[in-house]
C-alpha cells in the first residue's frame, strides 16, 4: 500500500555561526531537528538563504557547517539558492561541489541543467519503477532572474518525461528562492515586496500551457507565509526558518503532503520557541555580525 509521502519546506535560515548569532543558530538548528523528529518528513527541501555569507570563504565554510548538521539525520535533503549563500553567481558551483563532496543524504538529481551558474533540477519520487512525483528545483536567487534557458528546460523535460514513462505523475511542483511576478496577483490586496519577484512572466504561461504543474513554493518573503490560488496554479510563500532575522511570525516551515489519488495538502508549523519580538532586521544582522 502506498504511503502518504511528507515533504519538509525551510527558506531563510541565515546560519551565520558566529558568536553574535550564537543562540540564534542553535534555535534554529534545533526546530530543524525537531520538525523531523516530530513530522518524520521523506524529503526536507531548502528554497535559499541557508547561510548568511560576507565572502567566497566564509561562504564555503558556512555550507559545509550547514550540510555537516543535516547528516545526523537521515532524511534526503535538496537545495536551492538565494541571495545570501553565494556572494558571487561563480561561487554556486562550489558549494554544489561541496554538497557532492560531503552530504550523506543529498537528493538524486535528475535533468540537471546550470545556466549562467544557476542550476534547474528534478527530484523524481518514485516506488519501485513507478514515477508518483516531480519537483522542479529553479535556481532564481541573486538576481531573481529565471533564465530564458530554464523556461525552455521545463518543456523539455516534461516532454522527456512522457518520452520515458508514458505518463505525467499526479503531483508537480516548482521551487525556487524568489517567487514570479504573478504571485502579485494574488498578493494585490496585502503588503508585498514588489523587488522581491522573478521577472520570469513567461513562467506561469508556461506551466498552465504543459497543464501538469500543481503549484510553486517559493522562499524570499520574510514577512509573509501567503498562499493563494492563481488561474489554478497554487502560489505559495514559504515562512522563514530562521531564528536571527527579523519577521512579526514565528520561525517555522511549510509541511506539504503528498496523499496519492487525494488533493494535496500544505500547512506552516510554527517553532515552540517564539522570539519573533526579538529578532533582528537583515540591516541590524549585518552589523551584528560584521560590525559594520
Amino acid at each position: 500500500m502506498k504511503q502518504k509521502k511528507r515533504v519538509l519546506q525551510f527558506t531563510n535560515l541565515y546560519l551565520a555561526f558566529t558568536e553574535a548569532t550564537e543562540k540564534e543558530d542553535k534555535e534554529t538548528l534545533n526546530m530543524i531537528e525537531d520538525f523531523i523528529n516530530e513530522y518524520q518528513p521523506n524529503l526536507c527541501i531548502f528554497t535559499g538563504n541557508q547561510i548568511y555569507a560576507e565572502d567566497n570563504e566564509k561562504s564555503l565554510a558556512l555550507y559545509q557547517s550547514f550540510l555537516e548538521f543535516m547528516n545526523r539525520f537521515d532524511i534526503k535533503i535538496a537545495t536551492t539558492f538565494g541571495n545570501r549563500d553565494a556572494v558571487s553567481h561563480d561561487m554556486k558551483s562550489e558549494l554544489r561541489k561541496m554538497e557532492t563532496k560531503i552530504s550523506k543524504n543529498y537528493i538524486e538529481k535528475h535533468y540537471s541543467k546550470v545556466v549562467n551558474h544557476k542550476e534547474a533540477y528534478v527530484i523524481e519520487i518514485k516506488e519501485q519503477d513507478t514515477l508518483l512525483h516531480q519537483h522542479y528545483m529553479i535556481d532564481n536567487g541573486i538576481d531573481g532572474v529565471i533564465d530564458q534557458a530554464h523556461i525552455s528546460w521545463l518543456k523539455d523535460v516534461h516532454k522527456a518525461t512522457l518520452d520515458q514513462y508514458g505518463y505525467v505523475p499526479q503531483y508537480n511542483f516548482i521551487f525556487s528562492h524568489k517567487p514570479i511576478i504573478e504571485i502579485e496577483n494574488v498578493m494585490r490586496n496585502m503588503t508585498a515586496h514588489n523587488n522581491d519577484v522573478s521577472n520570469s512572466e513567461q513562467l506561469l504561461s508556461l506551466i498552465k500551457e504543459l497543464g501538469n504543474f500543481d503549484g510553486a513554493f517559493y522562499g524570499n518573503v520574510y514577512d509573509n507565509d501567503f498562499s493563494g490560488n492563481y488561474q489554478g496554479i497554487d502560489l505559495n510563500s514559504g515562512r522563514t526558518s530562521g531564528f536571527s532575522l527579523y519577521t512579526n511570525l514565528a520561525p517555522g516551515a511549510r509541511l506539504i503532503e503528498l496523499d496519492d489519488g487525494k488533493k494535496y495538502t500544505h500547512c506552516i508549523v510554527e517553532s515552540k520557541e517564539d522570539d519573533a519580538d526579538e529578532l533582528l532586521s537583515e540591516a541590524q544582522l549585518m552589523e551584528e555580525i560584521y560590525n559594520l
